[in-house]
């Protein structure tokens, strides 16, 4: 890892979790080791530091995403769990504090993650649920409608608040949920294929 990248991978990190516009050039370069001169010599000036960690983060959940979906073979009811599961981890992950950061004071970086978070993200899972449509895997309810609940029940049951006062781990709580909401979405022929995939995991 060269000086650059060891910066934007340190710097991507922190602005994550604790936003940009409180954290100082001489935290960043305190926290690195390094002189601020050197962090210059790539960033000439903060908000070019924060527009690269934001086209970074815009590109890194894009590959992720297709990633993701070109290694899922199964049913679209896979491909809506590895989604939304991906989904689930990034909200965790990224603290509310870089995203008002975003939107208050670098609303143009802001519209082009936003962008790419509704094309990629919402997007693909909009087009994998009509799948399942097609397929006879999931029930004939309006799409949007699905994605919202899908999404806001995850973010609202999943979050470090409530695993930690409730003693559950990631994996445990989105399972449960993600299992809850699939029953009220699937048809009976999805039922039946998801029960031999349980029996065979067994």
């Amino acid at each position: 890892m060269d000086e650059k990248e060891k910066i934007l991978h340190f710097t991507r990190e922190l602005f994550i979790k604790n936003g940009f516009y409180n954290t100082s050039m001489d935290e960043i370069a305190k926290e690195l080791r390094m002189s601020k001169k050197s962090i210059y010599k790539h960033f000439p000036t903060k908000m070019a530091l924060v527009e690269e960690v934001g086209q970074n983060f815009r590109d890194t959940v894009k590959e992720n995403v297709l990633k993701l979906l070109n290694e899922q073979t199964g049913s679209s009811i896979t491909k809506i769990k590895a989604i939304v599961r991906f989904f689930l981890e990034m909200s965790i992950k990224v603290d509310k504090r870089w995203i008002e950061d975003l939107q208050t004071h670098a609303p143009h970086y802001w519209n082009d993650i936003d962008k790419t978070r509704k094309e990629v993200i919402l997007g693909n899972l909009s087009k994998i649920i009509d799948e399942g449509k097609v397929e006879g895997l999931i029930r004939d309810i309006p799409t949007p409608i699905l994605m919202t609940i899908f999404l806001n029940s995850v973010t609202s049951v999943i979050n470090p608040e409530f695993l930690i006062n409730n003693n559950f781990s990631l994996n445990e709580a989105f399972n449960h949920t993600f299992n809850l909401l699939l029953n009220g979405i699937q048809t009976k022929k999805a039922k039946k294929l998801h029960q031999k995939a349980q029996k065979s995991e067994k």
